[in-house]
């Protein structure tokens, strides 16, 4: 592999999806989300409630104590969002990447009616990074590639598509495309995964959910 790694763009873990109206506070907080019905699609989303509920990436038990409780009360909704989901409203909050939030609200017939929100209190950003196999038959067509993502067009392209690019500070957005984008102030509080130690323990999460979380059962209900 080349030895350089740099980020394409990023992405900031739960961009909460309201219906508009549920949450009064201007950025949402896991507070906020775990009083109403939440549904999460990423391992990351338990590092960022963690994160909220004062833990870290090697300190988790916070956040599956918190969803184990949600699915004890049968509010805790498993199932990967996607818009067709989310236009049946089979949950009051979801938790998604930023990117996807924004993609399947523009899908949606009532897409004016999802606030996204990143938490405040606990939201994790990751960068996507492009490598590029030395053994590859035509490597410098992989190198030019990565010239043109990192470029101006390049990065702007990436916006388009609702990407938060890694050079947004250097780029002057078109207006359209910025608002198409969640506010930058909303990114205050988000800080960067640290990969070292999170790649050891996501590894260890899905046991964990599985046994702590999943494995509650659901409250009959009154």
């Amino acid at each position: 592999m080349m030895s350089e790694l740099r980020s394409v763009w990023r992405g900031a873990a739960l961009a909460a999806g309201l219906a508009a109206g549920l949450v009064a506070c201007p950025q949402a907080a896991w507070a906020g989300a775990q009083a109403e019905e939440p549904l999460a699609d990423s391992v990351r989303t338990v590092l960022s409630a963690a994160i909220a509920l004062g833990g870290a990436e090697n300190q988790l038990q916070p956040a599956v104590a918190a969803f184990a409780h949600l699915q004890a009360q049968g509010r805790l909704n498993a199932e990967a969002p996607n818009p067709q989901r989310m236009q049946q409203a089979l949950a009051d909050v979801y938790v998604l990447w930023d990117f996807n939030a924004l993609a399947f609200r523009e899908k949606l017939r009532n897409g004016a009616d999802y606030e996204l929100l990143i938490p405040a209190d606990g939201s994790v950003t990751s960068g996507y990074t492009p490598i590029i196999n030395r053994h590859a038959p035509h490597p410098n067509a992989g190198l030019l590639t990565r010239e043109y993502i990192f470029s101006d067009a390049g990065q702007l392209n990436l916006a388009h598509g609702y990407a938060r690019p890694i050079r947004i500070a250097e780029l002057s957005l078109p207006e359209a495309v910025s608002k198409r984008l969640i506010d930058a102030a909303q990114y205050k509080n988000a800080r960067v995964v640290q990969p070292a130690i999170w790649a050891w323990e996501a590894k260890k999460l899905g046991k964990t959910w599985e046994q702590d979380v999943l494995k509650k059962k659901a409250a009959a209900p009154t």
